[in-house]
């Protein structure tokens, strides 16, 4: 099973056309992408019938299928939920919910809103949020926890992967997110996680800490500036744009980082 995962991809930069071009030329399997946040800058999209939904379905048309979660600037949308109605829309986009699941062959993947776990980042963030307050984000972020601890305990699934858009650790200028790593981390730890997947910075990572896989992808349609915090762990770090390519196996899963131009910059293998 072989998946593709970028976050903060909502520009329709040089970066993102680059990407894009390249993903149209490599001859590699693609089954499905993973799209972890950020999707349309700067204040997300209000309607289904936004035509940047267009340019989502051009770009990425040479894949079946792209599941996706929620980023703080598709929060300043006046109806972020147009994200998730979209999904009965399009064979293409997929986000049912604000928070998911879906079982692929020997995988159990968890799609999050970091945005509601994370209420003081995100108010911190998002000054112009109008649609919730932090008592609201709270609620959604609580009935969501109780349903992702449900769901991994009873997890049979040799891999399990969980994507949500604050990263737990980070070396990029927003650094850790406090928040999430003080409630999701414990749950990691106690059912086994095998990787998390995030975006927010703009950068490509790898970090390792807990025996969990810490992946940052956030370099979908913009750049940053070099590393910043150095955590533990701190396997790779690239502040260029570029894309995550997954392929799992029984017992081995292989990630590549690829630049913008499809090139190898960085390559893992996790054996179980």
């Amino acid at each position: 099973m072989i998946f593709y995962s970028l976050g903060d991809w909502g520009e329709r930069s040089s970066i993102r056309k680059n990407i894009v071009h390249s993903l149209q030329l490599q001859d590699h399997k693609k089954d499905w992408l993973i799209l972890l946040g950020d999707n349309f800058y700067p204040m997300g999209v209000n309607t289904v019938q936004d035509p940047r939904w267009v340019d989502f379905e051009k770009d990425f048309s040479m894949f079946s299928k792209a599941y996706a979660v929620l980023g703080n600037h598709d929060y300043l949308s006046n109806n972020p939920f147009s994200q998730i109605l979209y999904s009965s829309f399009s064979n293409l986009w997929s986000l049912p919910f604000y928070f998911y699941d879906v079982c692929k062959d020997n995988t159990h993947f968890f799609f999050l809103d970091t945005i509601s776990l994370a209420p003081r980042e995100t108010l911190g963030l998002c000054h112009g949020l109008k649609t919730l307050n932090y008592t609201q984000l709270q609620e959604m972020g609580n009935h969501q926890l109780q349903w992702l601890e449900k769901q991994l305990a009873s997890s049979t699934a040799p891999w399990k992967i969980v994507c949500g858009h604050y990263p737990i650790y980070s070396n990029g200028q927003h650094g850790d997110c406090q928040e999430i790593k003080d409630i999701l981390l414990p749950l990691f730890v106690k059912y086994n996680l095998s990787m998390y997947l995030s975006g927010h910075d703009h950068s490509m990572q790898h970090i390792y800490q807990h025996n969990i896989h810490f992946f940052v992808l956030g370099s979908g349609s913009m750049n940053s500036s070099p590393g910043f915090h150095r955590p533990q762990g701190l396997r790779y770090f690239n502040s260029d744009g570029g894309i995550g390519r997954f392929d799992i196996r029984e017992n081995q899963l292989h990630i590549t980082f690829l630049n913008e131009y499809g090139n190898s910059v960085y390559e893992y293998i996790v054996i179980k």
